[in-house]
């Protein structure tokens, strides 16, 4: 699934995350979309500080 094509938000994710934990793996593999969306989206965001040099947060590795 594609959740580009889904307007979801947090509430959403906990939905998910419940209907998975009563066995529906449909509800798993959405709710990784979507982490996996948000994710590029603070991949995005951490880019974006970081080439205006505002990004203060120290990295470990």
């Amino acid at each position: 699934m594609n959740v580009k094509n889904f307007e979801m938000d947090g509430l959403d994710a906990i939905r998910l995350w419940s209907k998975y934990e009563r066995g529906d793996q449909e509800a798993l593999a959405l709710l990784l979309g979507y982490n996996a969306e948000d994710l590029a989206g603070l991949v995005s965001i951490k880019r974006h500080l970081s080439s205006r040099g505002l990004l203060s947060i120290q990295q470990s590795n």
